[in-house]
């Protein structure tokens, strides 16, 4: 959904603007949305509405991992559910080379790619699964990518839950293979397929 669209759909906060945006299992009944929204020096923070986008108010469990990167370049986050669940998945990516200044409030920084979990319908989080963005430093983790990859972002970084239950996202193992990654554990291991399951 473009900016000028969200911004006259929904009432954001003064001063914030629309990045990414999405309905929670429960809409129909709950109202629930939730939005990443940025300020005017590009810093992104979660929030979320009961009331249909009417009112927002700071999704402080999943901002808790958008907080410390008060200068990474464009944070991308993408969510996945499915209508009538619970379980929740989340993947955050972000570039380790900071807009200026130090990249996070206080070091060391967290993984560029991250995998997260909710079972409690976004109430809570809990990384699942983390890797080293490209030219990142420190102790590698176990996602088989190092990048966002190509394209617009939307494509590049989109967490899919499908039907069977397996999640898909596109990323890049730079500089070797862009494509799609699959988990059959609920985020833990991921491998890469040639093609779409």
């Amino acid at each position: 959904m473009p900016g000028s669209r969200a911004r006259a759909l929904f009432a954001f906060p003064a001063g914030l603007d629309w990045q990414e945006g999405w309905f929670a299992p429960d809409f129909a009944t709950s109202g629930r949305l939730f939005a990443v929204l940025a300020d005017q020096q590009s810093r992104v923070s979660a929030w979320q509405s009961s009331d249909r986008g009417r009112t927002f108010h700071r999704w402080t469990a999943l901002d808790a991992f958008l907080a410390p990167l008060v200068n990474a370049y464009w944070p991308l986050v993408s969510l996945a559910s499915r209508p009538g669940e619970r379980t929740m998945y989340a993947r955050v990516s972000y570039d380790p080379f900071p807009r200026s200044g130090p990249l996070t409030a206080s070091p060391p920084a967290p993984p560029g790619e991250q995998i997260l979990r909710s079972h409690d319908g976004g109430r809570s989080w809990r990384r699942i699964a983390s890797g080293l963005a490209f030219g990142q430093r420190g102790r590698a983790g176990t996602l088989p990518w190092n990048s966002e990859g190509i394209g617009s972002r939307a494509a590049a970084g989109a967490l899919e839950l499908l039907p069977s239950g397996r999640l898909v996202t596109m990323a890049a193992k730079f500089p070797t293979f862009f494509g799609v990654y699959v988990s059959a554990d609920g985020g833990r291991t991921w491998a890469r397929s040639e093609f779409l399951p």
